[in-house]
């Protein structure tokens, strides 16, 4: 199996500075998985994903934490 290189649409992409809550509504609005972070040169500086957006608003769960507790707490 190979990755498919052209997937049809340019990728969706935001910068550094795009703060988390407009990238999540990019998230949301345009139902993605995730979005391709570019620095100022155009290149690739990351990947941010619905996960990490969930994650970062200490709403959802964590993997780091042991698995007796429910949620994730600020420590983690």
């Amino acid at each position: 199996m190979k990755v498919d290189v052209d997937a049809g649409s340019p990728a969706k992409t935001v910068v550094p500075d795009t703060p988390v809550r407009g990238a999540a509504a990019k998230l949301v609005g345009e139902d993605l998985g995730a979005v391709v972070v570019l620095d100022g040169r155009g290149h690739i500086a990351g990947l941010l994903t619905a996960t990490n957006v969930v994650r970062a608003s200490g709403t959802g769960p964590c993997r780091r934490t042991r698995p007796s507790r429910s949620s994730c707490r600020r420590t983690c």
